[in-house]
């Protein structure tokens, strides 16, 4: 068994356990077809960025409530974007993205002395988040904020350098 399956089956055998809005406990999981999430992006092989992504949003792991909602996957995109998979409590997915802070920072939802964290959930910017989500995404950012400190600094792409390779896409 690996060490975050032996943690996480240890902590939901004991019930659930919270820290800043995250807790790690027992939850039904639908099956994978009913995954809103799962159109955004599969499940990908876990990679060193991963794990160190995973130590940053700590205790925010797969299979986490975090404020009501489900952590369904982290990883790091192919632009060097980290992510973090949410379903919310509706069963709509939602994507928390991570990036290096800039020297200039972008107007991103949160940010703490390394990072910025924007929520992607398929809105045009001009719609107020919802109370789930947005009560998601500063659980998230306390965890960061509270790990950040401890753990070298992640290679990420900064908000504005993500911004710029999307606008080189085609289509």
């Amino acid at each position: 068994m690996r060490r975050r399956s032996f943690v996480l089956a240890g902590l939901s055998g004991i019930g659930a356990v919270g820290v800043g809005g995250v807790s790690v406990g027992a939850t039904p999981t639908p099956a994978s077809g009913d995954l809103a999430v799962d159109s955004i992006v599969p499940v990908r092989p876990r990679s060193e960025v991963t794990a160190d992504l995973e130590r940053l949003v700590y205790p925010a792991m797969p299979g986490a409530l975090v404020s009501g909602s489900q952590v369904v996957d982290i990883f790091a995109d192919e632009f060097g974007c980290g992510v973090v998979l949410f379903r919310a409590p509706d069963g709509s997915g939602f994507r928390a993205d991570i990036y290096r802070r800039g020297v200039m920072p972008a107007s991103s939802f949160a940010a703490t002395e390394r990072y910025e964290l924007n929520v992607r959930n398929d809105g045009d910017g001009r719609i107020r988040t919802s109370r789930e989500i947005e009560s998601a995404m500063l659980a998230l950012t306390a965890a960061v904020r509270e790990n950040e400190s401890a753990l070298p600094r992640l290679e990420l792409v900064t908000r504005s350098e993500f911004r710029r390779v999307l606008r080189m896409l085609p289509g």
